[in-house]
This record gives structure tokens, C-alpha cells and sequence, in this order.
């Protein structure tokens, strides 16, 4: 191992907390990936069971995610988002379920269309 991933994984390791920790280890990977030591890195964090995205940068997608589809939403609409709607979005964190209702956004022609396209099936 590097030097610089040593001092990285020891430092991430000082941390009591476990988020704070998770967000260490993904800024050294982060930094191991620019001194092109992305690999070891990688191998590093899978054996010590340690997931590659911090739930920071998740949410950070997640929000991207749900400004999108609400655009989209309000452009196939041509009105503004339902309230319902602009909730249940605004609300929803599971990066596939806001990908899904994308894909539903773009073929809706309407928001009834993309209701029923969204809507759990029985």
C-alpha cells in the first residue's frame, strides 16, 4: 500500500463516528484516484467492507435526480407540477424508484399518464 492511502486509512480509522469515517475514506479515494492510486484504493475500502459513496454524495444525486424530473415533469405538462406530485417527489430518496419516474416523465403525456405509469403495481 501507498504511503499516502496508509496515512489516509489511518486517519479514517481515528474517527468515532461512522459517516464521518465513510466521508474520510471517500475523500482520500477521491485523491488516491488523482495520484492514480485508485485501484489499490478501491481493493483497500471492498476488504475493509466499506461502501465506495458516502450517503452525502447519494442525496446530492438524489436531489439532482428529483430537480430534473420535476423540469421534465413541468415541460411534458406544460403547466406547472400538481402539489401531489411536486410531494411525493420531493419526498421520494431511492435513486432507482427517481430514475424510474424519469423514464416515466419522458413517455407521459400528462401528468395522469405519468401517475398511472408510477403507481404501484398490485
Amino acid at each position: 500500500m501507498s504511503p499516502q492511502l496508509e496515512v489516509g486509512l489511518r486517519l479514517a480509522d481515528l474517527e468515532a463516528d461512522r459517516r464521518t469515517r465513510l466521508d474520510c475514506a471517500v475523500d482520500v479515494w477521491a485523491f488516491a484516484e488523482l495520484t492514480r492510486a485508485r485501484t489499490e484504493w478501491t481493493k483497500t475500502l471492498e476488504e475493509g467492507n466499506v461502501p465506495l459513496v458516502s450517503q452525502q454524495v447519494v442525496e446530492r444525486q438524489a436531489e439532482a435526480l428529483r430537480t430534473a424530473l420535476l423540469r421534465l415533469l413541468e415541460k411534458r405538462g406544460k403547466a406547472p407540477v400538481p402539489r401531489d406530485l411536486t410531494e411525493d417527489i420531493r419526498v421520494t430518496r431511492d435513486l432507482r424508484v427517481l430514475l424510474h419516474w424519469i423514464d416515466a416523465a419522458a413517455e407521459a403525456n400528462g401528468f395522469d399518464e405519468f401517475r398511472a405509469a408510477t403507481q404501484p403495481r398490485p
